[in-house]
């Protein structure tokens, strides 16, 4: 059976319950899952409820169920930084994007997208300030999926696009 939480209770319990999630967003769907033998109705109903009118639900995917095509699949990680710092969070799109928990309601948040290199230079120093080191103690990270899932990368590494004063 599979779980379906509000996007406030996704984070480390959500993930340490069930290694893969995904990020509710079409309507289709409700088809697949329903075809996983879950209840159509039951299913519907939730994703409303957990949705609240404006934000997104997330659903549990069962590993069996692997691999599947969504724009936004979360998948539990562990993380270690280059000064060997020891993290949890999760990947997100194959890991162009990562998020490491810094406590029950933040993340860092990070992006290979090279527009994004002032959003991770500001997640950087939060998670520099949250682990206490210097900047070059943490990338490149190394990264194993929590769950070894069919079909999926099950470690890589990961450095976001920073500012080149970062490097």
């Amino acid at each position: 059976m599979i779980e379906v939480i509000s996007e406030e209770a996704f984070g480390h319990a959500a993930l340490a319950r069930h290694p893969v999630w995904s990020e509710y967003y079409d309507f289709e769907e409700i088809e697949e899952v329903a075809g996983w033998g879950v209840n159509r109705e039951w299913l519907a109903s939730e994703l409303a409820f957990k949705g609240n009118g404006s934000k997104h639900p997330y659903y549990s995917i069962p590993i069996e169920k692997l691999p599947v095509t969504r724009m936004r699949i979360y998948f539990a990680a562990s993380f270690v930084t280059k000064g060997g710092a020891q993290l949890k969070g999760w990947i997100l799109q194959n890991g162009f994007v990562i998020g490491i928990h810094l406590s029950p309601d933040e993340n860092a948040v990070f992006s290979r997208h090279p527009q994004l290199e002032k959003f991770n230079d500001k997640e950087l120093g939060k998670l520099v300030s949250f682990l206490k080191i210097n900047p070059e103690e943490v990338f490149p990270l190394s990264i194993v999926l929590d769950a070894r899932l069919p079909d999926i990368v099950h470690s890589q590494t990961f450095s976001p696009a920073l500012p080149r004063s970062q490097w």
